[in-house]
């Protein structure tokens, strides 16, 4: 996972094959609430666009449109499209606009559904795009949400240069920045991976770049501040792929995945937290 990882931000098509398998692994946990079929969806985060087919051709939806605040990877998506594999069935139905997640260009009650795999934590105005995500979705509309809090083993999104987990939590920004530095420096890794995936750890000087550090306790208060129904929470635990797979191991998992639900243990036990809301119904429905 994470050498396809490491491959994902070297090369475009390695990206969008990755995004897209990273959807075939995520939209499981949402549980049975996960269904696109017919519905207008809006996917926040889209980055290099790996996911849209997955969109399309698997979730079937009618209509997807994509967002992201960076425009360039738009631009490399649409200047790309048609060469990306797996291609979806009907590419037309696919729109891209370039988009702050908490200042959408789209009416009240816009979107059926909302999907946001691996961005949210990366929102610097959390509060406002959980409004703007409430807003834009018709009453009774769903937002998938997955996304790392950030005490999580890899929630500082350092694991290229340093290649243990929870960094985070044993040594301060700073002491981190300066490692990355060195370790940049020595070994000029942004050079091999996309533009869009590049650091430079020598232009953050005492904080950890395009992290809003929000933890699950955080989240899940801002969710229901902004008026979302809860309708499943699934929170999935450091080390669940490898260990659900190996069959000795999977006593183990169930224990990890017990203590994700303690709320002293599951800060630092989480590496993922799988959310599906809906936006209330009006009353007179």
């Amino acid at each position: 996972m994470q050498a396809e990882l490491e491959d994902a931000k070297g090369n475009l098509a390695a990206n969008q094959l990755w995004a897209y398998r990273e959807a075939e692994r995520v939209t499981p946990f949402f549980g049975s609430a996960w269904d696109l079929t017919g519905q207008r969806v809006l996917d926040v985060g889209t980055g290099l666009g790996g996911k849209l087919p997955f969109l399309v051709n698997e979730g079937e939806a009618k209509s997807v449109v994509s967002i992201d605040i960076d425009g360039s990877k738009l631009a490399t998506f649409q200047k790309n499209r048609v060469k990306q594999k797996p291609q979806p069935k009907n590419p037309e139905i696919i729109h891209v606009a370039v988009s702050d997640g908490a200042a959408l260009p789209f009416p009240k009650d816009h979107f059926d559904a909302l999907i946001s795999i691996n961005t949210f934590e990366h929102i610097q105005n959390l509060e406002g795009a959980l409004a703007e995500s409430y807003r834009v979705l018709e009453p009774g509309g769903r937002a998938f949400l997955h996304l790392p809090p950030y005490f999580s083993p890899w929630g500082a999104h350092v694991e290229n240069w340093i290649r243990f987990p929870w960094p985070h939590l044993f040594f301060s920004e700073e002491t981190l920045l300066n490692v990355l530095r060195r370790v940049e420096q020595e070994q000029g890794l942004s050079a091999n991976f996309l533009p869009s995936a590049r650091m430079d750890w020598a232009a953050s000087r005492t904080r950890l770049p395009n992290l809003n550090r929000v933890t699950l306790r955080r989240f899940r208060k801002l969710i229901q501040e902004t008026g979302f129904l809860i309708r499943t929470l699934n929170l999935l635990p450091v080390g669940y792929e490898a260990l659900r797979k190996i069959p000795f191991l999977r006593s183990f998992y169930w224990l990890l995945k017990g203590g994700s639900y303690v709320p002293i243990l599951q800060e630092v036990l989480v590496t993922k937290m799988v959310f599906v809301l809906e936006k209330k119904r009006e009353i007179n429905e």
